[in-house]
């Protein structure tokens, strides 16, 4: 790592309080909050978006809807119950050269099917 992408990850490393964690895990953080706050613009926890395990063999994923970040089903929930439309992004972070693993028990595998089921039903209620 070149000593800029080195000090900047140690600073946000340090404002993050994610010392403790080893550079890997820490430059996920980095990367995936750089990539997420170019398309949210919000505040948010990055132990929100980053795994932190091996799931699908992504590092991270943000899930925004209707302009919300949505960390877990009941926040996807609330929005879904108020609207009748959903405008949903999914973004998905990997690190290069790693290769993926579906766990199809993970919680990040239960999240993405409860949405996508949610999606659909409500595609077909009000189309028909």
């Amino acid at each position: 790592m070149d000593k800029i992408t080195e000090a900047q990850l140690d600073e946000f490393s340090n404002e993050n309080a994610l010392e403790a964690l080893p550079q890997n895990a820490r430059f996920e953080h980095y990367v995936s909050y750089v990539t997420v706050q170019n398309l949210y613009g919000e505040t948010f926890d990055t132990g929100d978006i980053v795994l932190g395990g091996d799931e699908f063999g992504l590092d991270g994923i943000a899930i925004i809807v209707n302009g919300a970040l949505i960390p877990d089903l009941d926040s996807f929930n609330a929005i879904a119950d108020i609207t009748t439309s959903l405008d949903v992004a999914f973004n998905l972070f990997r690190r290069i050269g790693h290769t993926p693993s579906i766990h199809p028990k993970s919680g990040i595998s239960f999240l993405l099917f409860a949405i996508f089921l949610r999606i659909s039903r409500n595609s077909r209620a009000h189309h028909g």
